[in-house]
């Protein structure tokens, strides 16, 4: 799948993607790859820090209640 085809099914079929050049529609893939990427680092370390300031007795059960 090229990389135009990547941002329509991300953000929808947009004039704006359609007027990216080839090389634009690759580095706005990329781009948003590295944002994804990150957020969910972010996220996950943002959850670790919470959860260390449980007990640690609630700690795994609270981890089984967030996901499962």
């Amino acid at each position: 799948m090229d990389a135009r085809a990547t941002l329509h099914d991300r953000l929808g079929r947009t004039a704006a993607v359609d007027a990216l050049s080839d090389a634009e529609a690759v580095q706005v893939t990329e781009l948003l790859a590295a944002a994804e990427r990150d957020e969910r680092q972010a996220l996950d370390a943002s959850i670790d820090v919470t959860l260390r300031h449980l007990p640690r007795l609630v700690r795994m059960p609270a981890r089984r209640i967030l996901f499962g």
